[in-house]
């Protein structure tokens, strides 16, 4: 149980690869650690990959809010992208990707790790050229 994260310096993306149940502790560990690798790099992509993770039973819709809430507080800014790997489909993680889109983080959900990374890729500038988004 737990998360591992690492970087992808070809894509220009950290990558962290998360394991057991979810819990809004371990959300918040990952994601400050995710975002002080994104520092560190320079990197605005991020891809997590959540296909080893089941919610715990308590979780809630309205839990979504509070990670939305704690990323922005954090320092996700609109210029970070942000990938999430899962495995089939589930409604609370669209309803997550929904609500995130809503308060202006570019965040998607994907099934296939490849066209995570294309879509993370596509359309962003050459980060050697891309103004820092944690100033």
């Amino acid at each position: 149980m737990g998360f591992s994260l690492h970087n992808l310096p070809e894509e220009q993306t950290v990558e962290v690869i998360v394991e057991g149940q979810l819990s809004m502790e371990l959300r918040h560990d990952l994601l400050s650690q995710a975002l002080f690798a994104l520092q560190a790099s320079g990197f605005v992509r991020l891809l997590i990959d959540v296909t080893r993770t089941v919610f715990g039973p308590a979780e809630s819709m309205t839990d979504a809010f509070q990670v939305i809430t704690y990323m922005r507080n954090l320092g996700f800014a609109p210029g970070i992208r942000i990938a999430f790997l899962q495995r089939g489909d589930d409604s609370r993680r669209k309803f997550f990707e929904n609500a995130a889109q809503t308060d202006g983080l570019d965040l998607k959900y994907f099934n296939d790790r490849d066209e995570a990374l294309l879509w993370l890729t596509n359309g962003l500038p050459d980060d050697s050229h891309h103004t820092n988004q944690y100033s």
